[in-house]
C-alpha cells in the first residue's frame, strides 16, 4: 500500500516568466490568432532564442506559475503506472495550499476510463480557490471530460480536438465455456441466504442486464450527468445521449469554450489572476 502526505505531492509548473519571454519573441503565440495551436508536446524553443530553459514546465515553481496537471492516457482511480483520479486529487490540493501557484491548467488528452473517484475529483477541482482551466489536446471523452467540465473555462488546441462521450458504459467478459472446453469448471457455492450475492454480475453475463443497467450504470450516468449540468449549465440536452464532437460542434453545444493556443490559455489564466488581484485591492479600498 502506497502512503500518501499531500504535502509532499509533487505539481509541475507552467512558469510566468517563461511565457512573457516566450509570447514576446513569438508574437502569433500572443496576439490571439486562432490558427496558431501549439500543445505542451509541441511546445518547445524557436532557434536562436534567449530564454534559457527548454521547456515550460518544472517541478520547482516560482512565485506567480500556473499548476499543471497532465490528464493523458487511460484514467484509472488507483494506478501505478496509468492515470491515477487518487493521486490527481493529491496533487490540486498541494498546489491550491502552495502560494507559488497562481492558478491551475488541467492539460488533457484521454479517451476516459474508471468511474470511481470521479466525482469526488470533480467536486474537488470545483473548490479551489485559484482559477481553473482546462485545455484539451486530441482527445476529452467520458471520465476525462467529467473533470475538464469542473473547470472554470475549457479550450481545445484544434478544430479536430475531440470532445463528449458523455456516458457509462460497462465491458464483461465471460470466458466460462473456454474455461471448460480446456477442462476447467468453475463450481460456486453459496451460503443460504445469499440468494443474491453476484446475481446483477452474473446475469448480465447471461444476457439479462436489466439489473445491472439500472443498479450499476444508470445512478453513475445520473451523478455524472448532474455535475456536467451544474458546471455547464448551458450544455446542449442531446450531448448526453453519449455523442463525441469536433471543436465547432462541441462549441455549439456548450461543451467547450474555444480553441486555442496552449501560450493563449496560460495568458488567458495568467490575466485572470491579474484581475483577481486588482478586485481585490479595489475591495480593500472600499
Amino acid at each position: 500500500m502506497r502512503e500518501k502526505h499531500i504535502h509532499n505531492a509533487t505539481v509541475l509548473a507552467l512558469d510566468q516568466e517563461f511565457f512573457t519571454l516566450y509570447m514576446a519573441e513569438n508574437s502569433n503565440g500572443a496576439d490571439g490568432n486562432s490558427s496558431y495551436h501549439s500543445s505542451l508536446k509541441s511546445f518547445t524553443l524557436t532557434p536562436g532564442s534567449n530564454i534559457q530553459f527548454s521547456y515550460p514546465w518544472s517541478s520547482d515553481p516560482k512565485e506567480g506559475s500556473i499548476a499543471l496537471h497532465c490528464i493523458q492516457g487511460i484514467i484509472t482511480y488507483n494506478s501505478w503506472w496509468r492515470f491515477s483520479t487518487y493521486d490527481f486529487m493529491q496533487e490540486l490540493r498541494a498546489a491550491d495550499a502552495n502560494p507559488a501557484f497562481a492558478a491551475h491548467l488541467l492539460y488533457i488528452d484521454s479517451p476516459g476510463g474508471e468511474v470511481f473517484g470521479l466525482n469526488e475529483a470533480h467536486n474537488i477541482i470545483k473548490s479551489l480557490t485559484k482559477p481553473v482551466y482546462a485545455l484539451v489536446e486530441s482527445h476529452c471523452c467520458s471520465a476525462a471530460y467529467y473533470l475538464a467540465s469542473a473547470a472554470n473555462k475549457i479550450y481545445v488546441t484544434s478544430p479536430l480536438s475531440t470532445v463528449g462521450s458523455i456516458g457509462c458504459v460497462a465491458t464483461l467478459y465471460n470466458s466460462k465455456e473456454y474455461w471448460e472446453k480446456i477442462g476447467i469448471k468453475d463450481i460456486d457455492i453459496y451460503a443460504t441466504k445469499s440468494i443474491r450475492k453476484n446475481k446483477t454480475y452474473m446475469d448480465a453475463l447471461d444476457g439479462k442486464v436489466k439489473d445491472y443497467i439500472a443498479k450499476i450504470l444508470d445512478p453513475a450516468m445520473a451523478l455524472f450527468e448532474g455535475n456536467v449540468r451544474g458546471s455547464r449549465p448551458g450544455v446542449d440536452e442531446s450531448v448526453f445521449e453519449g455523442d463525441s464532437y469536433y471543436a465547432e460542434e462541441a462549441q455549439q453545444l456548450g461543451l467547450i469554450d474555444g480553441v486555442e493556443s496552449l501560450e493563449v490559455v496560460a495568458q488567458k489564466l495568467l490575466d485572470q489572476v491579474d484581475n483577481r488581484k486588482l478586485a481585490s485591492q479595489l475591495s480593500n479600498l472600499i
